[in-house]
């Protein structure tokens, strides 16, 4: 039987945005804006669901490739930003979003990243390249890697609201649709879903919550997903409560199926906040419909709820050890780098010096 190939430089390539449509987008979301720096945050999570593939054979020949295109993927952007005079902060958040104590409360949860993580050939191949990356980095100007057992998103959020030096207009690169609540909570603060096909670039973005589109532009984008539902395009709801809403109806990107449709899980929701942007619990939800009980068990809308809540998970990762470890550094050493280079990658160095 003859399994399909598939390069890293092919599937990596798709988190690099084409400058025509990227202009477009930061000028959508920006174009008021005075910023000389921007904090640009790449979650790792979407590539992973990728070259974590249960159709084709990631091909890992070049088994340093997935470092060398980490590194064209930070130079992409930062070239981008520079041709705009603005210098960008970058950000690579590594995590498989299986936090042991979500899949231990919801059974399921994210099954297929779990089932993925079984391909012990690509496992080790990201292992030995994203340790790589932890070395190199702290000598790369302005580049942090973070590896993490929580959500990417939690980290995120983190950096955001605790690095008062990095304060900065936020852009989240990601296929991976969990971080858009980033938006809703964070102003100055934008998702940008890499979307390619048939050669034309048609990455969507979610622009900041004080821009007139924002509400259309975050459903809009959710609703564009096969995986979701269509019915979301033009959501009445505040976007504060997305992850109640897919807690209550399902959200197949983390393997959770449905409780209750959609459209009435919506209108339930609706029904207790109107037109606020308000953000509220489940526990709100059976006060204010105590019949809802009928139809979905309380605790276990609960722990879906607090599994999909941006605020649950970054209070967990901000009450953990991991958060301790967060170093930021930037190490000016060029002879360093130039050693580590020729050490690790003598047959193919990695293009650092463009950065």
């Amino acid at each position: 039987m003859n399994e399909k190939k598939v390069s890293l430089e092919y599937i990596m390539a798709r988190y690099m945005i084409k400058y025509k449509r990227l202009d477009y987008l930061i000028s959508l979301a920006f174009s008021n804006s005075r910023a000389k720096t921007v904090n640009l945050f790449i979650d790792l999570y979407g590539l992973y669901k990728t070259i974590f593939s249960r159709t084709y054979r990631t091909d890992t020949n070049n088994y340093k490739a997935f470092i060398s295109n980490i590194i064209n993927i930070c130079g992409h952007y930062r070239q981008f930003f520079k041709n705009i005079r603005v210098y960008p902060r970058i950000f690579i958040i590594s995590s498989f979003n299986v936090l042991e104590s979500t899949t231990k409360s919801i059974s399921g949860y994210n099954k297929t990243m779990i089932d993925k993580l079984m391909n012990k050939e690509v496992l080790d191949m990201v292992t030995l390249n994203t340790e790589l990356l932890n070395i190199i980095t702290p000598y790369l100007p302005s580049i942090y890697y973070v590896h993490t057992n929580y959500e990417s998103s939690a980290v995120m959020n983190y950096i955001i609201n605790t690095y008062q030096e990095y304060k900065a207009p936020n852009i989240i690169i990601s296929s991976d649709l969990y971080p858009i609540q980033l938006c809703a909570y964070n102003p100055d603060t934008v998702f940008i879903r890499p979307f390619k096909s048939q050669g034309e670039d048609s990455s969507m973005i979610v622009v900041t919550n004080d821009n007139p589109i924002f509400k259309d532009s975050f459903w809009g984008l959710l609703s564009s997903l096969d995986d979701l539902s269509k019915s979301l395009n033009h959501s009445y709801l505040s976007p504060l409560n997305s992850s109640l809403l897919f807690a209550l109806s399902r959200y197949p990107l983390r393997n959770l199926n449905s409780l209750i449709n959609i459209t009435n899980a919506e209108g339930y929701i609706y029904e207790v906040i109107k037109d606020q942007d308000v953000t509220i619990t489940p526990e709100t939800l059976f006060n204010y419909i105590p019949d809802l009980i009928n139809k979905v068990p309380q605790s276990t809308l609960e722990n879906r709820f607090r599994a999909l809540d941006l605020n649950y998970q970054t209070l967990l990762f901000s009450n953990s050890i991991e958060k301790d470890l967060l170093q930021f550094k930037d190490l000016v050493d060029p002879e360093s780098l130039s050693m580590i280079n020729s050490k690790y990658f003598s047959e193919e160095p990695l293009d650092l010096y463009r950065l």
